[in-house]
């Protein structure tokens, strides 16, 4: 999913939040926790598109298990609308990337990934080489240059 997709996702259930509880602060938080775990693709693509290598990936802020960690705190420790945003904005983060992404039920587990090393041949087998044209159609300009660029670099040196 791009970033305006996640945007307009957990902006939605921070409204929704909102309208419900009647604390704004639920929108920005709910944004933060569907957007802000999409900065851990930084690490991957310096990996493929910078050092040109394919062998791994990591995506160490996609998982399930985050998702069952603000669950459980949620219910048990901090029963108030913050917190409700945290775990439902990260929901539509982690869920609408796996829908969007049609991936193995694994592949957005952390602890599934470590299991296999983060062997991306093991958590994506057909992965396109093309996975960062969410990024270039989430920037404002430069698209052109952009996908020139990683097209370039989208052939690694490691597999």
């Amino acid at each position: 999913m791009t970033g305006p997709q996640h945007l307009a996702l957990s902006s939605a259930v921070g409204g929704v939040l909102w309208a419900v509880t009647g604390h704004a602060i639920t929108v920005p938080i709910a944004i933060a926790a569907g957007v802000l775990p999409d900065v851990d693709h930084a690490l991957d693509y310096y990996n493929r598109y910078i050092r040109r290598d394919w062998r791994r990936i990591y995506l160490l802020l996609h998982g399930w298990e985050y998702f069952a960690l603000a669950s459980a705190l949620y219910l048990f420790v901090f029963p108030e609308p913050w917190m409700l945003a945290v775990t439902l904005g990260y929901l539509m983060q982690i869920g609408a990337d796996q829908a969007a992404n049609q991936a193995r039920w694994f592949s957005y587990s952390l602890l599934a990934r470590a299991v296999l090393k983060f062997d991306s041949r093991k958590i994506l087998p057909n992965e396109r080489r093309d996975s960062y044209d969410a990024l270039v159609r989430s920037v404002p300009v430069f698209k052109d240059r952009l996908r020139s660029w990683f097209a370039a670099r989208s052939e690694p040196r490691h597999r």
